[in-house]
């Protein structure tokens, strides 16, 4: 039997990311499959939040951290995770989290999926280092919210990720839903961060290289901390960009 699958949603709030999860969840997996969401905790009442259907709706529940442990409790019988990152905090927090989470579970990653508000970045250019930050682990990237942009946005958006050699899977969501959602949550790495890799396969041993040097190697960018504690690649505040919840 295989292993029971997470998939992390990253984007800002008020990305129409529930919407988005409502239709993986509903049409992207076998009927046998038994999905579960999770909001952040302070969302789970938010405007918008959609309240489960008997019969429709996956449930919904709300998780937290704590000191940077995730805090979530998932149903024994959950065949498929579904994680809605906190839409106003930093996103590579919550990968981090995700990360040091999974080893104590029996779930397995499935994939990390952004969705990008087109329009809250290209009305902010600033914000580029922030979605840069979700893409960096995401292998699927899911472009909502295009109404009123240029018809060269898209396709000038999609040109900068492969001159970046990013090898993620990008798609265009109409209405709140993707051509295929199946495709999509199909647990093919597609990511160029290797944080979730195993290390052990990764990193060979290397007479010809030093403990530190092997280290170095195996922390992500975006990991990295200075010795003050705060991460050297650190990222715009998310906040002061967005003006409603999702």
């Amino acid at each position: 039997m295989s292993a029971p699958l997470v998939y992390l949603i990253l984007g800002a709030a008020g990305s129409g990311r529930r919407d988005l999860v409502k239709d993986l969840a509903l049409f992207g997996l076998d009927p046998e499959g038994r999905p579960q969401v999770f909001v952040a905790e302070r969302s789970l009442g938010a405007p918008g939040e959609a309240q489960r259907k008997e019969g429709e709706d996956p449930g919904i529940a709300s998780w937290s951290m704590i000191a940077g442990n995730l805090r979530i409790e998932v149903d024994p019988e959950t065949t498929h995770l579904f994680i809605v990152s906190d839409g106003r905090t930093d996103p590579v927090d919550q990968v981090e989290a995700l990360k040091n989470w999974l080893p104590i579970t029996p779930f397995e990653l499935g994939r990390i999926i952004t969705v990008v508000n087109c329009r809250l970045l290209d009305a902010n250019a600033s914000l580029r280092r922030w979605y840069d930050a979700c893409i960096h682990f995401s292998d699927v990237v899911l472009l909502n919210k295009r109404e009123g942009l240029s018809s060269k946005w898209v396709p000038a958006f999609i040109a900068r990720l492969h001159q970046n050699g990013l090898p993620c899977h990008v798609e265009l969501v109409k209405k709140g839903r993707v051509a295929n959602p199946a495709l999509l949550l199909y647990p093919e790495p597609r990511r160029i961060s290797l944080v979730f890799d195993d290390e052990e396969h990764l990193y060979p041993d290397d007479d010809d290289t030093s403990d530190e040097e092997a280290v170095t190697r195996m922390i992500d960018p975006y990991f990295e901390r200075l010795l003050s504690g705060r991460r050297r690649k650190e990222l715009p505040d998310i906040n002061k960009f967005l003006e409603s919840e999702e």
